[in-house]
Order: C-alpha cells, then sequence, then structure tokens
C-alpha cells in the first residue's frame, strides 16, 4: 500500500507526494500521521469535497520542516483570499458538519447503488462522493444528460478506460432521483 510505497521513496531519498483530497470520505486509510516519521513524504489535503468550498479553492499540504523555506519561496504571496481563509477555520472547527455529511452521502450512495442495480447500469464501488459507470458510449450518454441538464464527466480520455465510462456525483436526494431516471430513460432509448 501506500505506506510502504513511502517508505521505500524514504529508502531511496525520493519524494513521494500523497493526494489525500478525498480522504475525509475514507479516513482509515491516511498516511498524515506519518510525515512527522518520513523526511521524504508530503500529503496534499483539500477542504473543498467534503466542506463544499468548491468555488474557494482551498487546500493545505503537511511537508517536511526542512522544505517549507523552499516551498514559501516559490509560492505566490496570495495563494488563499481572506474569504477562503476564514471559511477554512470554520469547517474545521465544524466536526458535526462532517459527520452529518459523511451519514448523508452514505444513505444516497445505497439510494444510488440501488438505483443502477435496478436500471442494469454497471459501477464500480467508491469510498468517495461519486461513482464511476460503465454506460456503453460515454461521450453519449455525457452529452444527452447535459442536455438534460445533469453533468457528468466523460472519462474517455482517462488512460485505460477507453470511451465506455462515465463518472457522476453523489448529490441531493432530488439530484440523485433525477439521475437515475434520466440515466433509466437514456439506456432503454
Amino acid at each position: 500500500g501506500v505506506l510502504e510505497i513511502a517508505e521505500a521513496a524514504q529508502k531511496a531519498r525520493c519524494c513521494l507526494v500523497v493526494d489525500e483530497a478525498f480522504i475525509d470520505f475514507c479516513p482509515g486509510n491516511s498516511v498524515i500521521d506519518e510525515v512527522r516519521n518520513n523526511p521524504y513524504l508530503i500529503v496534499l489535503r483539500s477542504m473543498t469535497k467534503i466542506y463544499a468550498l468548491s468555488g474557494l479553492r482551498i487546500g493545505y499540504a503537511l511537508i517536511p520542516e526542512y522544505l517549507t523555506g523552499e516551498m514559501n519561496s516559490s509560492k505566490e504571496p496570495w495563494t488563499v483570499n481572506t474569504l477562503a481563509q476564514k471559511a477554512g477555520v470554520a469547517a474545521l472547527s465544524d466536526k458535526a458538519y462532517v459527520k452529518k455529511t459523511l451519514a448523508f452521502i452514505k444513505k444516497e450512495k445505497k439510494f444510488l447503488e440501488n438505483g443502477f442495480r435496478k436500471i442494469g447500469v454497471k459501477f464500480f464501488h467508491s469510498d468517495a462522493n461519486f461513482y464511476l459507470l460503465k454506460t456503453g458510449n460515454a461521450l453519449e450518454t455525457y452529452k444527452k444528460l447535459k442536455r438534460r441538464g445533469i453533468l457528468a464527466r466523460d472519462c474517455s480520455n482517462f488512460k485505460g478506460l477507453g470511451g465506455s465510462y462515465i463518472r457522476v456525483a453523489v448529490k441531493s436526494a432530488k439530484d440523485n432521483r433525477r439521475l437515475l431516471k434520466e440515466l433509466e430513460d437514456i439506456c432503454r432509448a
């Protein structure tokens, strides 16, 4: 796993950057506690996923102390605006929000998975708040969903996936019902 790769990177004296943008959805898999023990491990975190702060573009990095000077000298002076800073501090202090959000997403994921099975759409398990769906022609499915006001991600340009996959997000109960209805209509057409 990631810990073994981090150990190998340390032995090779090579930095390993781990993107934990979605780790709040599967917290048992984080390597954040290893940063203090491994001078070659860098962990990136995003606050835009679990806290729904995507428009603010806020996150942070945990890096070995010897790299802080180099990082500070190579970054722009105003990388995070005041609004994002204040929202980030408020978000981190609201533990109830995270718990409520995770419970909601878990419930909606179960609903979506049952719906995908019912309409015969192959999906891949995800700990995060999105699914990879095999839909036949991804570009066509993407376009049809877009025309119906539903945003999906055509994954045709994802290396190794080919042209059959789209990615959809777990959203509100109303949006998830609508997604399933539209997917069912598209699949039956």
